[in-house]
């Protein structure tokens, strides 16, 4: 094992309701994805993604023409999902922050 721990983070706030939870922590880079992809699929089914009709973010994308519609970007380590493109109201942020272990013993 390394001197790293992969923690998944779930940042949400649904319609004004927020949390944020510790999804799980691991010394493991391939199993943090792992648990990261288990967890944004049961995420996606909760809250019905193919309903939001969902628009993939790009450079292009001009966020003042989507008022009221969702955007999202996924990769490895993170799934994004924003209301109209910004960190507003209406928002989920699954993440693998990665942190170097320090010990002083």
């Amino acid at each position: 094992m390394g001197d790293k721990i992969f923690i998944i983070v779930d940042d949400c706030v649904w319609n004004y309701d927020g949390y944020v939870n510790i999804v799980g922590i691991t010394r493991d880079k391939d199993i943090a994805k792992q648990l990261l992809n288990k967890y944004v699929k049961k995420t996606k089914e909760e809250i019905k993604f193919e309903e939001l009709n969902a628009i993939k973010d790009s450079n292009e994308l001009n966020y003042d023409n989507f008022d009221g519609c969702w955007i999202y970007s996924q990769s490895e380590t993170d799934f994004l999902l924003y209301q109209n493109g910004k960190y507003n109201s209406n928002h989920i942020d699954i993440s693998i922050i990665e942190k170097k272990i320090i010990s002083n013993v």
